[in-house]
């Protein structure tokens, strides 16, 4: 930036992270996307696929973060779409179209580095899914990566998104497989009593009997 400069050892050299073109008074930084590992460079590098930079004046690129992508001069990293994720397969990922769909029985949120499985009480049944569905009332689901709930069992009942079956409480009964909650199994008549999880109500033995509805034993 000198005005009676006599030869050009006397230019002051460009600093690392900048770039100088000829007869320029002041150097430039580098810009997001480029840097400069260098003195005296004339131009600016991009960034390798694989790596990225946002800042100005940049002497060095970063690593892609997990879970996503970076092209060319990336100045930002990009998220793998929801219902994707990295390719571990690939030390470079350079375009979304590497990324890697998301299988049956497990989702993908946006920018995910693995597909997570479903938990129990959902599932999916189509892949590249950003998240799982959770079983409708009267079905449910033990296992983590399901595709598919089950039908509750007769004398239970399930609520939607349930893990695991439930039992229809002692004094009552249900030989139905769609019961989404314990209120809708039926209450035991009288003169029969019903123990837990019962299908069907049980006519007092010989000798014993019940003179109310809702009973789980009959009296002797």
């Amino acid at each position: 930036d000198a005005t009676d400069l006599g030869s050009d050892g006397q230019c002051a050299e460009c600093p690392k992270g900048s770039f100088c073109s000829t007869g320029v008074v002041a150097s430039s930084e580098c810009s997001p996307g480029t840097f400069s590992s260098a003195e005296g460079a004339s131009s600016c590098d991009k960034c390798v696929a694989g790596s990225f930079q946002e800042l100005d004046g940049a002497t060095a690129c970063v690593d892609c973060t997990p879970g996503s992508y970076c092209a060319e001069g990336a100045s930002a990293a990009l998220p793998c779409p929801a219902g994707r994720h990295q390719n571990a397969s690939l030390t470079v990922m350079s375009s979304a179209d590497e990324c890697v769909v998301c299988p049956e029985g497990t989702y993908c949120s946006v920018g995910s580095a693995n597909a997570s499985l479903c938990a129990p009480g959902t599932f999916n049944a189509a892949e590249e899914q950003p998240s799982c569905e959770s079983c409708t009332e009267g079905e449910y689901q033990a296992a983590e990566g399901a595709t598919a709930c089950v039908a509750c069992a007769a004398g239970y009942w399930c609520a939607p998104g349930a893990s695991a079956p439930l039992p229809c409480p002692a004094g009552s009964f249900s030989n139905a497989t769609t019961l989404g909650a314990a209120s809708e199994c039926t209450e035991c008549t009288i003169g029969s009593s019903c123990s837990t999880a019962s299908m069907t109500a049980t006519k007092c033995a010989p000798g014993t009997y019940t003179n109310s509805t809702g009973e789980s034993v009959c009296t002797s």
